[in-house]
């Protein structure tokens, strides 16, 4: 059964000097029977835990002085370009010029690389996106020729399917099904899509709920949960839903926070006159029952008139990163930390990762490790 989805305005995309650039609001996707049987967590205010804090823990620094790959300097602002082994080993795919993958020692070392340019078995074009399976098997994303291939961690390819344009959000579920979604480009297409290990399409499900004139703002992030189960988000609202099928909504939760207003709108010049709008970009909820989740947000210091350019510093001087932390169990909010940079997320991970530029010029991956912190120790 599709997914029903509620518009809660329906707003007008305008490039004009003197027009506005609305952004759309969502109270989202629901099912045919959630209403009977999903629970809806409202959460405001600030902290409950008042000894809580949030803490980023570096457990790595990709690369050193040897290293001659370069790393992509808007690597921040893109998802799953870094992956954890079972190994304590290090993948990542954002490298300047595409086709290959580099992997990393626990150390931070590059150790060797996987595939190389092309279009056959094993090449990668760019970008590059991956997700680590259960056997530390490899699903890369290769936007550049349409399609997911999965190799294995020493590097071997072993089967390919092909997908049709870009797919902005995906999961890994049990049994190393994963669920996509893929912008809509008109009104009968669905936003998710659901594909067994082999890539055979399973499942299609999810409408639009743009008009076609502007459904390049259906952008939503689709996460892995406990017990099978999976998290929706559009980016452009504090609102989750947890699903336990595609057809079985079992709760929602939304954020009422004055620093993140559904819906969003801002005027035209947004990074140029005006500020950037928040991004609700990631959610990830841990074995005990917390949902932690990741927005990028103005800084706190923006300034207009400064020149748009896909660097380290930019990002920094023009997002930070609000980090969460909810308890499902009562709705409370329990920490949240402002961190001064924008950072990538890691999917089917909670770590999250920077761009850091050395005094020479070079650039390097630093990775974190969120961590919930009390008086009388971590969480």
């Amino acid at each position: 059964m599709a997914l029903r989805c509620v518009l809660a305005d329906t707003l007008l995309l305008s490039s004009g000097p003197k027009n506005l650039l609305l952004i759309v609001g969502f109270l989202g996707c629901a099912g045919p029977n959630s209403s009977q049987d999903s629970q809806h967590l409202r959460v405001s205010g600030e902290p409950e835990c008042k000894d809580c804090r949030i803490e980023l823990r570096r457990v790595a620094i990709l690369g050193d002085s040897t290293d001659t790959s370069s790393v992509r300097p808007d690597a921040a602002s893109k998802e799953c370009m870094v992956g954890r082994l079972r190994s304590g080993e290090w993948v990542l795919s954002g490298v300047a010029g595409g086709g290959l993958l580099n992997i990393y020692g626990e150390t931070g070392k590059l150790i060797r690389t996987i595939g190389r340019k092309g279009a056959g078995p094993g090449e990668f074009r760019s970008p590059l996106r991956h997700v680590v399976g259960s056997d530390d098997s490899l699903f890369v994303i290769d936007d550049g020729n349409a399609r997911i291939q999965l190799m294995t961690a020493a590097g071997d390819f072993v089967r390919v399917f092909p997908t049709r344009d870009r797919f902005r959000g995906f999961a890994l579920l049990p049994d190393d099904q994963l669920v996509l979604f893929r912008v809509p480009s008109k009104r009968t297409d669905h936003l998710f899509h659901q594909f067994d290990r082999n890539g055979q399409l399973v499942r299609s499900f999810g409408t639009p709920i743009q008009p076609d004139s502007s459904l390049d703002l259906e952008n939503w992030f689709v996460v892995a949960a406990p017990q099978g189960r999976f998290w929706t988000a559009s980016i452009w609202s504090y609102e989750l839903r947890r699903w336990r099928a595609p057809d079985t909504l079992d709760l929602e939760v939304s954020r009422e926070v004055d620093w993140f207003r559904s819906p969003s709108v801002y005027p035209a010049g947004v990074y140029v006159t005006v500020p950037p709008p928040p991004l609700l970009l990631h959610a990830w909820e841990d074995s005990s029952g917390r949902l932690w989740t990741y927005t990028a947000v103005a800084d706190l210091n923006w300034a207009p008139g400064m020149k748009i350019v896909p660097s380290p510093e930019w990002q920094e001087k023009t997002f930070d990163t609000v980090i969460e932390v909810i308890d499902l169990s009562t709705g409370k909010l329990l920490a949240s930390m402002r961190h001064p940079a924008r950072l990538g997320i890691v999917c089917n991970s909670p770590l999250m990762y920077g761009v850091d530029e050395t005094a020479d010029g070079d650039l390097r991956v630093s990775v974190y490790e969120p961590q919930l912190n009390r008086a009388t120790g971590t969480q």
